[in-house]
């Protein structure tokens, strides 16, 4: 009873089963053709029953049952004859097409494409719509314009439509009990969709206002110069925190590429509106193309638990999304999170500057805790760039150049507070650090002569707030 074609079969008999209903009330009382039509619809009735009864038989238990077909239950009541009260019972087999959603969902995937994003809100709305005004419409003709010859469906149906657009009954006070609910029913439809569309409006309007596509103008095709993340955990947040907090990235554009409704914290930051979000998948190339990452000054990929994925998951689309970003811009600088030193091998043979592998770093973070006291205090200190002291690279140029780095160590601490502790040269004199090999770092390398092109690794000085 699942299968696909019984599903579309349940759908046309639906649908049938409304249109002769609208054309049983078109034409006189006791017709040959009224009777006909009686007796197909006593028998389309018959079927829904045969079907309720085996999915009650085929049901977990009879109170899931009644949970998920209450409405199909009440359609096909008119076919007792103790329910024969009136014409007022034969309406129920309306009910019959809040079912189609359902239907169109589970078995016409063809139309799936149409359902994505915001694209269902709105062709739900369509549908209640179109509920509300050919139930309104079948509701009048009974109650109100009904005569002994038949009643034309036009008038009926222009009232129900009107109404339900004004929000109020247009034509005079309805007769009969039965008219004057379905004009209640067509109000209440109105406003209601009315509401939906304003709300759906509103919250798009909000979302765009977030995004910063309203008020600042500036759109993902526009960023130059920018930092990609691509994915998310607990250590984003903090990142971000970093990059506002330091001098050289405080002003940068940051997106951030991952499937999540919201950012966590991202309204306490410094600058929220410079920081994007772009919720969808980072290994495509596709998207990464959308944040601009040919354009970006450096990227990170982070390890993402998201979706119930594991360890190895993540790693896996960590190297990908790295490889990806390598092969589409060369120049940026690349950093990747991994939590297994499995996969380090890939992105190093992929040209990736940077390779952070967290469970070691945290192994000889908790062993330099065992062994040195202080150790860790001084290495948080470090990386803490809102208080405390902080690293930054001081290029190696004009009298530098010639130094031994115990003599440049001096000169640097005395004229500028900083404390060299260690030299980034490039693979060749003179050359970018950014050209398939990583820059070689020497830590506190004495007696190495300082070049034009090398960098000087400092400790900054102690300072109270964010720089």
């Amino acid at each position: 009873m699942n299968h696909r074609l019984f599903g579309g079969l349940v759908f046309t008999l639906i649908l049938v089963s409304v249109t002769l209903l609208a054309w049983e009330l078109s034409i006189p009382e006791g017709s040959s053709t009224h009777r006909l039509l009686g007796e197909v619809q006593a028998g389309i009735t018959l079927f829904f029953l045969v079907e309720l009864a085996l999915r009650w038989i085929a049901a977990p238990g009879s109170g899931a049952f009644f949970r998920e077909y209450w409405i199909d239950i009440l359609a096909v009541l008119p076919l007792l004859r103790v329910f024969r009260l009136g014409r007022a019972f034969r309406l129920m087999r309306l009910l019959r097409l809040l079912r189609l959603p359902n239907l169109m969902d589970q078995h016409l995937r063809v139309l799936g494409f149409l359902f994505q994003r915001r694209s269902a809100e709105y062709l739900l709305y369509f549908f209640l719509v179109g509920f509300a005004v050919v139930a309104g419409t079948l509701a009048l003709a009974t109650f109100e314009y009904r005569s002994g010859e038949g009643t034309s469906l036009e008038r009926p149906f222009w009232s129900a439509l009107f109404s339900l657009f004004a929000g109020e009954y247009i034509t005079e006070l309805p007769r009969t009990l039965g008219g004057k609910v379905a004009a209640l029913m067509i109000m209440f439809s109105g406003l209601g969709f009315f509401a939906v569309i304003t709300g759906t409006i509103s919250a798009i309007m909000i979302e765009k206002l977030k995004e910063g596509t309203v008020l600042k103008g500036k759109r993902l095709s526009e960023l130059e110069d920018h930092l990609v993340v691509c994915g998310w955990n607990s250590g984003v947040e903090t990142m971000l925190k970093e990059f506002q907090n330091t001098r050289d990235f405080r002003e940068k554009d940051v997106v951030v590429i991952c499937n999540r409704e919201e950012l966590p914290g991202r309204e306490a930051l410094r600058r929220s509106d410079l920081v994007h979000h772009l919720r969808d998948d980072f290994t495509r190339s596709e998207v990464l193309k959308k944040a601009n990452v040919d354009k970006a000054r450096a990227a990170v990929i982070v390890s993402d638990l998201g979706d119930g994925r594991t360890r190895q998951d993540a790693d896996a689309r960590t190297v990908l999304a790295a490889l990806t970003i390598e092969k589409i811009n060369p120049r940026v600088r690349t950093c990747a999170e991994l939590s297994n030193a499995m996969n380090e091998d890939h992105l190093r043979m992929g040209k990736v500057d940077q390779v952070i592998l967290t469970r070691d770093l945290a192994g000889h973070m908790l062993a330099q805790a065992a062994m040195h006291t202080g150790a860790v205090s001084v290495i948080k200190d470090l990386l803490h760039s809102s208080v405390g002291s902080r690293l930054e690279s001081l290029p190696v140029e004009g009298d530098l150049v010639g130094l031994r780095f115990e003599e440049a160590l001096g000169r640097v601490l005395g004229e500028r507070g900083l404390l060299p502790v260690a030299v980034e040269r490039p693979p060749e004199p003179g050359g970018q650090p950014k050209q398939g090999t990583n820059p070689e770092m020497r830590l506190n390398p004495r007696g190495l002569e300082l070049r034009a092109g090398d960098t000087l690794v400092c400790v900054s000085g102690e300072k109270d707030g964010p720089g």
